[in-house]
């Protein structure tokens, strides 16, 4: 209908769109591409279909339906938005006029569709853009990007991430997308700065005036480095690695210290530790190799010094700030609007704390290991085995004849064999007899002691 009734061409605009698709098809594929957990999104199929379809891209179509729909389940439609063919044939109707002097190069940027629809929207919704246009910290492409933030906003099917949304907002088909990643990221940056938006992981959100609000609280709410690095350390020692004795081998078992830059996680009443130094550690003491090595000698630890990607560290302060919130308004009445927010507020903890998982998991597999005054050679794997492999390097080194003893007496009648006359006296250079090595270092220690004594 929308094709018929708006986009039909005439012999001399074929032509042209035929020979502009021939020359550019290969351009078009790679532009118009979405990230993998995106659910598909049609691009042109041949040259008849860009014809037909042309100033607009096939995906918009379904897209701007599935917008429609989550504007209305979701209450941000203060008058009724028609359902079918009606809204999306004045939709496309509106934007094909307003684009109607530009080039042949034009693509229909995805935000453009915004304004086939304010004037359904509720005043809180149209309030936040007219307020961001009116601000001059923002530029027009700022507010642009604000509008597509708002359309998929209630669009699951499409994540509002950086390379989604520079696909939505491609407006011309030589358009260089670095390019306008780079401007959209510089945008999306200065929307957070004006608490217009707010960044989940690698996705972006809008947000109405009352989840502002909310965020602005948040925001204001105070919590320690102190508290953030605890939270690295519980995540790490209760989670990541819960060991807390290292089995060396069936016969030795190491409990060990932990620790967390420098803050100690538990009894510290061990021979030997593990350390963990995070990015904030890091940037105030300054520390070089040289120094790591020094210390991990000194302090008979593991040191696993942590690449400098603090993703994990921010987002657990945004968690333990969102914390905060919801206790202080916790037990107090809201607006639904308010509570239904609060909720909202509650998944996003679990979703962040999946990331700092998932974000301290790959920084650990990366880690610098230092033990015994040395870097360690120990290649990207699961964070326990790496840490294994640099305590048995540890102790290897610390209790260098750990190893002198083979044969365990583990009985009360075995060590009473053992303390019975013996008709055959054992010699200490028979290489059959048991634990020859550690007899060895007795006896060399009992001569060495005997002989200061005689002194």
């Amino acid at each position: 209908m929308i094709k018929k009734r708006i986009l039909q061409k005439n012999g001399e605009g074929k032509r042209l769109l035929q020979t502009v698709y021939q020359e550019k098809d290969s351009i078009l594929r790679n532009l118009l591409t979405f990230s993998d957990n995106s659910a598909e999104m049609k691009k042109f199929r041949d040259e008849q279909d860009f014809i037909d379809v042309y100033p607009f891209v096939p995906y918009q179509f379904n897209l701007l339906q599935k917008v429609f729909t989550g504007v209305r389940i979701h209450g941000a439609s203060g008058k009724h938005l028609a359902e079918g063919e009606r809204s999306l044939l004045s939709a496309f109707q509106e934007s094909a006029v307003r684009f109607a002097d530009s080039g042949e190069g034009l693509l229909v940027p995805f935000s453009a569709f915004y304004e086939t629809i304010e004037t359904f929207l509720d005043s809180g919704i149209r309030s936040v853009i007219i307020h961001a246009s009116m601000n001059d910290r923002l530029t027009g492409a700022d507010v642009d990007v604000l509008k597509l933030l708002f359309l998929i906003k209630y669009v699951k099917e499409v994540p509002a991430n950086l390379d989604n949304l520079a696909t939505l907002m491609v407006n011309d088909i030589d358009e260089d997308k670095l390019q306008l990643k780079k401007r959209i990221s510089e945008s999306l940056n200065r929307l957070i700065k004006e608490t217009l938006i707010q960044k989940n992981g690698e996705e972006y959100v809008f947000l109405t005036n009352e989840e502002q609000d909310v965020n602005r609280e948040i925001k204001n709410m105070h919590v320690e480095t102190s508290e953030i690095i605890q939270k690295i350390g519980e995540e790490v020692f209760d989670g990541i690695y819960q060991t807390k004795k290292y089995r060396y081998s069936a016969k030795y078992n190491f409990p060990f210290n932990t620790m967390i830059d420098d803050r100690p996680i538990g009894s510290q009443t061990s021979d030997i530790g593990l350390r963990v130094l995070t990015p904030y550690y890091e940037a105030e003491m300054d520390l070089n190799s040289s120094q790591l090595k020094m210390m991990s000698m000194r302090e008979n630890n593991v040191i696993l010094r942590l690449p400098q990607d603090t993703s994990y560290l921010e987002e657990t302060e945004e968690i333990l700030k969102i914390q905060a919130y919801l206790k202080l308004k916790s037990g107090l009445s809201f607006s639904q609007t308010i509570e239904d927010i609060k909720v909202r507020k509650s998944r996003e903890v679990t979703e962040r704390k999946g990331r700092v998982t998932t974000s301290l998991i790959e920084a650990m597999k990366a880690a610098e290991i230092y033990a015994n005054g040395e870097a360690l050679t120990i290649k990207e794997k699961n964070p326990a085995d790496r840490i294994n492999e640099a305590f048995h390097a540890l102790i290897k080194n610390l209790y260098n004849k750990l190893d002198y003893v083979t044969v365990f007496v583990d009985t009360k009648n075995e060590l009473n064999e053992l303390l019975k006359p013996s008709a055959k006296q054992l010699s200490l250079l028979e290489e059959t007899t048991p634990n020859q090595l550690a007899l060895k270092e007795v006896s060399g220690y009992v001569e060495r002691m005997t002989a200061r004594r005689s002194k």
